[in-house]
């Protein structure tokens, strides 16, 4: 395995040596990949434009999030930069390299937009936005070639089972009854951190070799190699099962929100995101770091009310301020469907 690293390590190398003029260019095209990106955009989705769309779109994210950190554990390949120390580190990262998360968060993000709008240039915009994600991550000293390969291969085949699998598991989950549908949810996201932490079982007494932590510390200083920490995952299982919820007593109570005016649009957005930062950062700061079980639960009840804020709570408000109407159709549909 390592003679095919080495080999690779070449064209992280050509690709740096082509100038550090592309590095900002590099950077941007990896923001288009970053979760952060994507739970920026989604919400304004959901909230103003296409409510379903929306919850997609943050749906598959979590999940493709997490079946990333499950075959990040289970390869718990190197960086570039921590395999070589020639490769220069424009960023940095503390999980496993492969699969690329970017990749593959792209490869099926940007793919659902392109089922969603069949038009010829949004085809080719979105594979050209796949492509310089991937490359970026390789530019910029954080994965190698096959991480980027892979990681574009399962969020294709993950795209291909969210489109597939939709319908039939919707359909049969809204026949069920309210509290058996709350279960199901909690249940889901348990789920989803059992199987994402399933390989550390299995690695044993396996240790991080004392190269890549070497190489890391000097390409970044300060950044500590943290592979198997499982906050990502419990923030990501939280969120899941928050914007679930919401969604599931939102589309009962009210139905999902209608897109707006331009102006209630931007109301929406502005007064949505204040309370993605109060639950983010204001509960982040005020509650103390707590290590193990303990912190780990914490972290997942405070993604919990982030998901529930944006898909439920927030067009609550949006209606109370008049910048949202209720969508009483479909909350009638909703309740009927879920009764007897």
């Amino acid at each position: 395995m390592e003679s095919g690293l080495s080999i690779e390590i070449a064209i992280t190398l050509f690709l740096q040596s082509l100038g550090d003029w592309l590095s900002s260019l590099m950077r941007f095209f990896t923001f288009l990949g970053n979760e952060e990106f994507y739970l920026v955009i989604m919400p304004a989705i959901y909230w103003c434009v296409d409510a379903s769309m929306g919850l997609r779109t943050a749906i598959l994210l979590l999940i493709s999030g997490c079946i990333n950190t499950f075959f990040k554990i289970l390869f718990h390949g190197p960086r570039p930069y921590w395999f070589d120390s020639r490769v220069r580190a424009f960023i940095s990262e503390n999980s496993f390299g492969i699969p690329s998360g970017h990749a593959q968060n792209a490869m099926s993000i940007w793919g659902l937009f392109t089922t969603r709008i069949k038009k010829n240039w949004v085809l080719w915009a979105s594979g050209l936005i796949i492509f310089l994600i991937g490359l970026s991550r390789i530019y910029l000293g954080v994965h190698f070639l096959r991480d980027v390969i892979l990681g574009w291969v399962i969020g294709f085949l993950l795209l291909i089972g969210f489109l597939r699998l939709e319908k039939p598991v919707l359909n049969w989950f809204i026949q069920k009854k309210l509290v058996t549908q709350l279960i199901l949810i909690f249940a889901a996201g348990i789920m989803l951190i059992s199987f994402s932490l399933l390989p550390s079982i299995f690695l044993g007494s396996w240790q991080i070799p004392q190269l890549w932590i070497q190489n890391a510390q000097t390409a970044a200083p300060g950044i500590l190699l943290n592979p198997f920490d499982p906050e990502g995952v419990f923030s990501s299982s939280g969120a899941f099962f928050g914007m679930a919820l919401g969604a599931v007593w939102i589309y009962r109570v009210q139905g999902f929100p209608k897109p707006g005016t331009f102006q209630q649009n931007i109301g929406r957005y502005v007064i949505g995101l204040l309370g993605v930062v109060l639950f983010w950062f204001v509960l982040g700061k005020i509650i103390p770091p707590i290590d193990g079980i303990p912190g780990y639960i914490i972290r997942y009840a405070r993604y919990t009310l982030i998901g529930l804020w944006i898909t439920g709570l927030a067009p609550l408000v949006f209606i109370k301020l008049h910048l949202a109407t209720p969508n009483k159709t479909m909350s009638e549909i909703a309740i009927n469907s879920t009764i007897g």
